[in-house]
């Protein structure tokens, strides 16, 4: 992604306005420059909108800038919008997503990914895999197939409206082997009916990671 040119006077003037469109602009400009000496900044913002909705897209943007740094400060926010579990919601996605990744001690581990699945709803299991497929996460072969297992019998699995909650499960499978439980979780996706689903499982068959961090 390119990157923008923006000294950090403006950066802070930008900061401190009360339009959203000035914050959601200062976002951006943040996350694409990987700026993570204002995390202190967005997460104050973040603190006055969150109950916000008319402030949901920049809530989103926030918070997926906060997990990507592993901003840790952020997680009981999070920690409250995953406990509401609200089934098809962006900013659930996201809050899940972004515990996973600011808990995770290496990319073998997906124990908050595993706790997750255990509580959540379509988002937050939506959220959780796509940190997964992101970040591509390589659990052990045990874990792989507890998850897969988990995913299988999860319904359901997409919704009008919705991508299928398997899409960051079936990026992350690019770089797992490829025994008979992926391969035929793999061979699932493929043949789901859903063109998009497909195209990424397609791609991990043949050891390509496609990009879903959008």
């Amino acid at each position: 992604m390119a990157k923008n040119t923006i000294k950090t006077e403006e950066i802070n003037q930008l900061l401190s306005s009360k339009k959203k469109g000035d914050l959601r602009k200062v976002v951006k400009v943040i996350a694409n420059n990987g700026l993570s000496d204002f995390n202190s900044d967005l997460f104050q913002i973040l603190d006055n909108y969150i109950s916000d909705e008319k402030m949901w897209e920049l809530n989103y943007d926030i918070i997926r800038v906060l997990g990507k740094t592993g901003y840790d400060k952020v997680v009981p926010i999070l920690e409250n919008i995953c406990a509401r579990n609200e089934e098809h919601d962006m900013i659930t996605s996201a809050a899940s997503m972004a515990l996973c990744r600011i808990r995770r001690t290496d990319l073998n581990d997906v124990k908050e990914v595993q706790r997750l699945l255990g509580i959540g709803k379509f988002a937050v299991v939506d959220g959780a895999l796509r940190s997964m497929g992101i970040d591509k996460v390589i659990p052990t072969e045990t874990n792989i197939n507890t998850i897969i297992d988990s995913i299988n019998a999860f319904e359901p699995k997409i919704e009008v409206g919705y991508a299928d909650v398997r899409e960051g499960l079936a990026v992350a499978a690019a770089g797992w082997p490829k025994n008979d439980i992926v391969k035929m979780f793999l061979e699932g996706c493929i043949n789901s009916g859903d063109s998009a689903l497909a195209k990424l499982a397609k791609s991990s068959i043949n050891k390509k990671y496609s990009d879903i961090d959008y």
